[in-house]
């Protein structure tokens, strides 16, 4: 067995460092739930500086919104397992701890934005 060991020290260690990694990573993602989720809300073109998406080249049907970002256990707690059908979720009236973040020009780049209003 010490013969073993001497042998195949090196593969051992990258073993017992890639099963350290992987339950590192388990109790970080399904026990702490400590990550960043976002996801898109509508945006009002009008009154905010909004992102844009198009499906085509031509663009005319053009799809506004905002960027939604909030801690995975935060939303967990709010809405519970399933959070595709709570509408807490989109919006951070009061909450520091959740971000709404528009289009800005001048970090996002001009064609993503909006340009009717700028």
């Amino acid at each position: 067995m010490l013969n073993y060991v001497k042998l195949h020290y090196y593969a051992l260690i990258i073993c017992a460092m890639a099963l350290l990694f992987v339950c590192a990573t388990i109790y970080r993602f399904n026990i702490q739930q400590n990550y960043l989720v976002a996801f898109e809300s509508d945006c009002d073109p009008e009154t905010q500086s909004c992102f844009v998406y198009c499906e085509n080249d031509d663009c005319n049907d053009p799809f506004f919104y905002s960027v939604i970002e909030r801690e995975a256990a935060q939303l967990h707690e709010m809405c519970g397992a399933d959070v595709t059908v709570c509408d807490a979720a989109y919006s951070c009236n009061n909450d520091t701890t959740c971000k709404n973040l528009f289009c800005d020009p001048s970090t996002d780049g001009v064609g993503q934005c909006d340009d009717i209003n700028n």
